[in-house]
């Protein structure tokens, strides 16, 4: 039948010849083909477009949520290390410290050389 794409001898639906046809040639020439070119459009773009029209208060409101994020991840990753430190003043192994603090174990014993 025209119009229908097949894979491996398998005929598709109208829909999924259409994408497969997008993909392959990249020409947008139904209603779904351009939805989603103009959805990639958007997604290429959005960096630009959110810097044109979000005010500079809520771009650091953004910027301060990135940056407790990462100082959180970072203050966790701190306690981790302060936590295997103690135990292994307990003589405790390194396989207990990476079961309760999931450190790695080459990051043990770099502290464990470190002490």
């Amino acid at each position: 039948m025209r119009g229908r794409a097949t894979i491996r001898g398998f005929r598709t639906s109208p829909f999924w010849s259409a994408l497969l046809k997008y993909s392959y040639d990249s020409n947008a020439d139904d209603d779904l083909t351009k939805d989603i070119e103009e959805q990639v459009h958007i997604t290429r773009n959005l960096r630009d477009w959110r810097k044109e029209h979000m005010t500079v208060e809520q771009e650091i409101k953004i910027q301060a949520s990135y940056a407790y994020d990462d100082g959180f991840s970072q203050g966790a990753h701190d306690k981790a290390v302060e936590t295997a430190r103690k135990m292994m003043e307990k003589n405790m192994s390194s396989e207990d410290i990476y079961e309760l603090t999931g450190l790695s174990l080459n990051e043990i014993k770099r502290i464990a050389v470190s002490n």
